[in-house]
């Protein structure tokens, strides 16, 4: 008779993170070899040799993430969004909510061009959080859905969206809303 050493609750949150695990490489958020590296050193219980990331500085001219059937044209992009390799920091992202949102909601499309005096953090921050869950803040899981509007995509349709971060279900993950849909007060916008 063999001792059960860990919970069905515990086996199951080691599925989701196999499978969270599994699906950021397969989408390329999480890099092969590194990842590859990181699970032989723990199958040989060598926690402390396991690479990790070095540094926080993210590149905000590098192409983020983008899924199958969406584009990121220039055109579509606010001015004053985050450019350059940045030393990047989480406690200085602000969470900025216009007025609107504040007493209400808005509609995106009328949100983007309130947004023009703020510098605005791209899905590479949000690319960089996925990869790094344990550098999000945990006062942020109360935030809501936080929106990376320094990069905006163009849906195969033509609709225009924007990323953005969330717990759910017990981890971090990434999400999006299209520009004709409503923004409320949980939905702020990652500023500088």
């Amino acid at each position: 008779m063999t001792t059960k050493n860990v919970t069905d609750e515990q086996l199951g949150a080691f599925a989701r993170r196999q499978n969270d695990l599994f699906r950021r490489v397969r989408d390329g958020s999480l890099p092969f070899e590194l990842v590859m590296s990181a699970l032989q050193g723990t199958i040989e219980g060598n926690f402390d040799a396991a690479p990790r990331p070095s540094g926080r500085c993210i590149d905000f001219d590098a192409q983020p993430y983008i899924p199958d059937g969406w584009r990121i044209d220039l055109k579509d992009q606010l001015p004053n969004r985050m450019t350059g390799q940045v030393e990047f920091d989480p406690s200085k992202v602000r969470f900025h909510l216009d007025d609107a949102q504040k007493t209400g909601s808005i509609v995106g499309t009328n949100l983007r061009p309130k947004l023009a005096s703020q510098t605005v953090y791209g899905a590479q921050a949000l690319d960089h959080f996925l990869a790094n869950t344990g550098a999000i803040p945990e006062s942020w899981k109360q935030v809501g859905l936080i929106f990376f509007w320094g990069t905006i995509y163009r849906h195969s349709g033509g609709n225009l969206c924007v990323r953005c971060l969330c717990w759910s279900d017990g981890r971090w993950v990434w999400d999006y809303r299209w520009l004709d849909g409503e923004f409320d007060a949980q939905s702020p916008a990652a500023v500088s």
